[in-house]
């Protein structure tokens, strides 16, 4: 597991612009209920309450971080995650609210994994508090935007890289030798290294991170540890997007809002009420209500607008698929089984349906 588990996936094509929204207040945030005493106490994770949007923001976290939908009947909290026999897995959570407005929620969950050898890691997790939707850097920047700023931090990081290559050093030759290879190759990775940005949102503005990915063995070479580029409204008013400047401008009530296919919705499969989350190019997965045992979902390919979605299954006979039209607010299309004579419809909103 990577010292840093970014958050930022890279956006999925289709974006909606929709009107201003009047939010209620900000969400509110405890710790997840663990009935075992052990467990609440190594692990703290957040669970979003104060409206229709919290649950979203549950599935999101819950899928991402716990593999696991909040309604599981299968799988308790920490099953897929927690020690094994071995007392190898996650051994303690924690979080922290860096940012929670009308306009946006802000959170870093940090993580102590034991697997060869012990790595702490931290993750953000920004959402939309009108929408519930996880949002990425370019839900804040305007197209230009985002790559004019991408570029200026990318050529602050290479600046930092180069000064302390460039700067004298109290290591001996060997470990300069492998520090310089290091770096070096960091600054090849830095050309295409913008989709694995983490970011979060706090009073202070926004603020992106990215480690050069030392190994284990070669860590206490790392001298910069976590880059970062921090940014109020003002300075970067010039690139930022309608909802970005209204979001960063303090403790909104109304912003226009942009965001794409990424997200939770929430439908059905004929009769069958079932949550499917998006999240990203590669796919997601889904679950029934009624058991909650996720079910992984590939993006195999997108036939004109529409998204085709499959599970392989663990035979033939099992095998699905979604082939979904993108709607203002969600998807319809069908879901097939090779094992079913005809496909069945299926409609998926961002919200919750009752």
């Amino acid at each position: 597991m990577a010292d840093t588990r970014s958050s930022a996936r890279s956006v999925l094509s289709l974006v909606v612009l929709l009107s201003p929204i009047s939010l209620a207040a900000p969400l509110s945030v405890m710790p997840l209920p663990l009935d075992d005493a052990e467990q609440a106490e190594a692990y703290r994770f957040p669970l979003v309450t104060g409206g229709v949007e919290a649950e979203a923001i549950n599935t999101w976290l819950q899928v991402q971080v716990l593999e696991r939908y909040p309604f599981s009947t299968e799988i308790a909290p920490l099953e897929r995650v927690g020690l094994d026999p071995h007392g190898w897995g996650i051994r303690r959570l924690d979080y922290q609210v860096t940012g929670n407005t009308p306009a946006y929620l802000s959170l870093a969950i940090d993580g102590d994994f034991l697997g060869a050898y012990d790595t702490q890691y931290q993750s953000h997790f920004t959402f939309d508090a009108g929408t519930g939707r996880p949002l990425d850097l370019a839900d804040f920047f305007s197209k230009d935007g985002l790559s004019d700023f991408q570029a200026r931090v990318q050529r602050q990081w290479r600046d930092e890289i180069r000064a302390l290559l460039s700067a004298p050093s109290e290591l001996d030759d060997e470990d300069r030798q492998v520090q310089r290879e290091h770096y070096e190759n960091c600054l090849d990775v830095l050309k295409d290294s913008r989709t694995s940005w983490d970011f979060f949102v706090d009073d202070a503005g926004l603020h992106v991170r990215w480690q050069c990915g030392f190994g284990r063995a070669y860590r206490a070479l790392d001298e910069l540890g976590t880059l970062q580029a921090d940014g109020d409204a003002e300075t970067l008013r010039p690139w930022l997007s309608d909802f970005g400047a209204c979001a960063l401008a303090g403790d909104r009530t109304s912003c226009p809002r942009t965001y794409g296919e990424k997200g939770v919705y929430f439908g059905r499969i004929d009769r069958h009420r079932i949550v499917l989350v998006l999240d990203g190019e590669d796919g997601g997965s889904y679950a029934y209500r009624n058991v909650g045992t996720p079910i992984p979902l590939r993006l195999t390919r997108r036939k004109d607008e529409a998204l085709v979605l499959k599970w392989e299954g663990d035979t033939p006979a099992g095998r699905e698929m979604f082939i979904l039209e993108p709607e203002a607010d969600g998807f319809r299309g069908v879901w097939m089984r090779r094992t079913d004579p005809a496909p069945f419809d299926v409609e998926l909103m961002a919200r919750p349906q009752p």
